[in-house]
């Protein structure tokens, strides 16, 4: 999760996610996002890297 000057000035936030899978591995982002949007995604994939589901 990572927040530009002008994105926090609006409440904003942008999300990148890396999927590792046998062969490949796969990168996707998602820009402007509010806030707590960003967070509650990030919470998510923070507590599945933790072995909680």
């Amino acid at each position: 999760m990572k927040q530009s000057y002008f994105q926090r000035q609006k409440d904003l936030t942008s999300v990148q996610c890396s999927i590792i899978s046998k062969s490949t591995g796969s990168f996707f982002a998602v820009k402007n996002l509010e806030e707590k949007d960003g967070m509650e995604i990030y919470k998510w994939f923070s507590r599945r890297s933790e072995g909680q589901v």
